[in-house]
């Protein structure tokens, strides 16, 4: 097993062999409960979080929902109509 370092700048610090005994070791000497913000960019955070996830598949979705009632009352024929959801067949 590797196990890898990094600055908060993403630099590669040190690269180095452990079993899977002193990776354990490792974890529970720097599980104290601290956390650190690493710089992301916006457009990543939904990768880091599912909460960011889920509010912007929300926006999407109300996005969407939008402009499809803006199409429909300008008289857009391709709208979709979400009002019939289960058609009968």
């Amino acid at each position: 097993m590797k196990h890898y370092r990094y600055s908060v700048e993403g630099m590669l610090l040190s690269e180095d062999k452990c079993t899977i005994d002193e990776y354990d070791e490792y974890i529970k000497r720097i599980d104290d409960g601290q956390s650190i913000w690493i710089p992301t960019h916006w457009w990543l955070l939904p990768f880091t979080n599912p909460f960011y996830s889920w509010v912007l598949a929300g926006t999407g979705l109300v996005t969407l929902m939008l402009a499809d009632k803006y199409a429909k009352s300008n008289g857009d024929t391709n709208a979709v109509d979400f009002s019939d959801a289960n058609p009968s067949t």
